[in-house]
């Protein structure tokens, strides 16, 4: 491969990686005389705090609005439960780290995180279990606070680190990332983690990289997308393996990561179920919009997750633009 291709491709893969983090994927009118799920909420998140929609927690298989209550002992029915982010919505860090501590009150969950990698497993067996300070854990984990902001995750993380062999990585490291990028042939599927990918069909792997197309708002070249959407089946089949791995011991577990990787229709339940597993729920923590009052405007026929948790929004920003603003900049430095 030419140096400059190559470049191009390393600068498609950040480009995909930082989308993939300010990327948000993705109601009322029978709603409007039921209440807040969990009462009056203090919210992070400035926009949007009065969408119809909002503190609503919705049960999508009946349609109906349940409570706080109903929806953790809903949860609790599940062996492997898989709740769903926008990365920087500091109200989902803040329900998330809610749900550990009472969901964990009933059940041993052990926690799998994607914000952690293979990399940092050495880390997480040292320091488990131990009272530790928040600059040693950080250092022990060699945390990567660009990609993670610690603000964001610290609080997570320390539960998870509480007591012994209770949390998990999910994800895949950088190194390995850039090696599957690279090389189409690369013999992941060797590997136990990655035994799923093989299940992967090809109308989903087509979808996979439709989503890849659109969350580059349709300005990455779509021959791009096939090295990108061979990470993302990795990715989720790391995610899930290490779920898999956590009933293997006897335990529940619990899957926090983005609203892309809890997707039934190819995301980690999709690998969980080719694994054999079939007590999974998910719950997706969801921005409101104010164009779409409705909650059946929040979901397709394939893009339907057990439960909708409703939040107001972070920010209006247009990622699409900015996105095409730093394209334009690294075009004309060229």
């Amino acid at each position: 491969m030419r140096p400059v291709i190559f470049l191009m491709r390393v600068r498609w893969l950040q480009q995909f990686l930082a989308a993939s983090l300010l990327l948000a994927l993705g109601t009322m009118n029978s709603l409007a005389t039921t209440t807040k799920a969990q009462g009056s909420e203090q919210w992070l998140s400035p926009l949007q705090q009065q969408h119809p929609l909002t503190g609503l927690i919705l049960d999508t298989r009946s349609g109906a609005v349940i409570s706080y209550q109903d929806l953790t002992t809903q949860l609790l029915k599940a062996r492997l439960v898989l709740i769903g982010e926008k990365h920087d919505n500091p109200d989902h860090h803040r329900l998330q780290l809610r749900l550990l501590e009472d969901l964990s009150k009933a059940h041993p969950y052990q926690l799998v995180l994607e914000m952690l990698n293979e990399k940092q497993n050495a880390g997480i067996i040292e320091i488990q279990g131990k009272t530790e300070s928040e600059a040693l854990i950080r250092q022990k984990l060699d945390w990567d606070n660009r990609g993670w902001p610690w603000q964001d995750y610290g609080e997570i993380v320390i539960f998870g680190l509480q007591q012994a062999d209770r949390l998990r990585s999910g994800n895949i490291s950088r190194a390995l990332l850039m090696d599957i990028y690279q090389d189409s042939a690369h013999p992941i599927l060797d590997d136990e983690r990655f035994k799923s990918m093989s299940t992967i069909t090809d109308d989903q792997i087509s979808t996979i990289r439709q989503q890849v197309f659109d969350s580059h708002c349709g300005s990455l070249p779509m021959e791009h997308t096939a090295p990108m959407a061979r990470i993302q089946i990795a990715r989720d089949a790391s995610m899930a393996y290490a779920m898999h791995q956590s009933i293997v011991e006897h335990r529940s577990a619990i899957l926090i990561a983005g609203a892309f990787h809890i997707r039934k229709d190819f995301g980690v339940p999709a690998h969980l179920q080719a694994m054999g597993h079939k007590s999974i729920l998910t719950l997706q923590l969801q921005e409101t919009d104010g164009d779409l009052p409705d909650w059946q405007n929040y979901i397709t026929p394939t893009e339907k997750p057990d439960y909708i948790w409703f939040t107001p929004k972070l920010t209006d920003k247009d990622y699409c633009a900015a996105l095409r603003r730093k394209e334009g900049s690294e075009q004309a430095q060229q």
